[in-house]
Formats: C-alpha cells, structure tokens, sequence
C-alpha cells in the first residue's frame, strides 16, 4: 500500500508491503527496499513488524505534490534463512495534487455496532476510518469507552495502514453492561 497506479495519495502516506513469511531485518535498508521521485532518492526509515511479515517505509518528510513515486523492492530483501525475494518488484503510485483538508470520518463499518446486544464481554472494539489516522493521536481522551460514567481502561492499536484502531479493554466489561464508545475531534489524520 499503495498499490501500483493509485493516484491521489496523501502525501505523507507511508509505504507498507506484506511479505507471504518473515523477512530478516537486516536485509531491508535503503538500497533493497528503494524509493524515489524520478532521480531523487526519498529519505526516511523501515520498520518491520513482530512477525516480520510487513515491511513499512515512513518518509523523513512529505512528497511532492502531484508527484510520480517508485518503490523498488530488489532481491537483497531475504527471509530468515536467507533466501532472497524471488525478483525485484517495482511499482509507482501518485501524490495527490493539493494539500489535505479534508477531516477523517468514521465509516459506518465498526465493530460492535451501535445498538448491538448480547456481545461478549471480552470483544475489543474496532473502528474503521475513510482515510489514515495519525497514530498519536489515539489516545484514551480522544477514543473513550466507558460504561455510565466509569471509565474503561484498555490499549488502543492501529492497522499499519492506519484506516482501522482497535481498542482491547484491560479486563472484561460488567455482565449487562451498556457500553458507550466516543471519539472526539482530537483524532486526526496524517495531515493534522
């Protein structure tokens, strides 16, 4: 993400690229895992996670607006017993055109849904977003679950592609309990 050919994007988007098994670490660096607009090698930092399965490249700073941007994946990429990716993978997507000013909304997609009952009350609460949310931004005075007016305490994930947070309560919720879940305008996107 982004796919090749995808126009429009953000910006400040990062790249994320998922591997069908674990990737050693050392093997991604900014020559095996490259990006550019044009000649301009674009600066910034991979990160790999837990299981080594997705590589992610976030920029140092934003591209160019309406800006071409390869990403070339070479075959010093290996897994953990060093077998190198099968070929080079190379693709391009474009930078949107003007600024972001466009504010973050909620999908109707989340889960549970409102007015559900008979959940369990062990289920995390996911929440889907129209576009990426910067991940500081979710905090537990910005994504607030509670029931009546005792706070639940919980840790609040983001999907690497930063659409969909995830709120996993500390312990069970009360048996019978309403749940009330708020988010507030102190979300943002990657924009701000």
């Amino acid at each position: 993400y982004p796919a090749s050919g995808v126009v429009d994007v953000a910006t400040y988007t990062p790249i994320t690229v998922y591997f069908d098994e674990a990737i050693k670490s050392s093997s991604l660096t900014s020559s095996t895992f490259a990006v550019a607009s044009g000649s301009t090698v674009i600066s910034g930092s991979i990160g790999l996670s837990p299981d080594g399965r997705i590589a992610t490249f976030t920029p140092a700073s934003s591209y160019a607006y309406s800006a071409s941007i390869t990403v070339t994946l070479t075959t010093g990429i290996t897994d953990l017993a060093g077998n190198p990716l099968a070929n080079d993978k190379v693709w391009s997507f474009r930078t949107e055109a003007a600024p972001d000013l466009t504010s973050p909304s909620v999908l109707v997609l989340s889960y549970p849904a409102s007015g559900a009952v008979d959940i369990a009350t062990y289920t995390p609460i996911t929440v889907y977003f129209d576009e990426a949310i910067k991940s500081s931004s979710l905090t537990s005075s910005t994504f607030k679950v509670a029931s009546g007016s005792t706070v639940i305490s919980g840790s609040i994930g983001l999907s690497a592609d930063g659409l969909v947070a995830t709120f996993t309560p500390a312990s069970s919720y009360a048996y019978s309990a309403s749940i009330t879940v708020t988010l507030t305008t102190g979300i943002t996107d990657l924009a701000g």
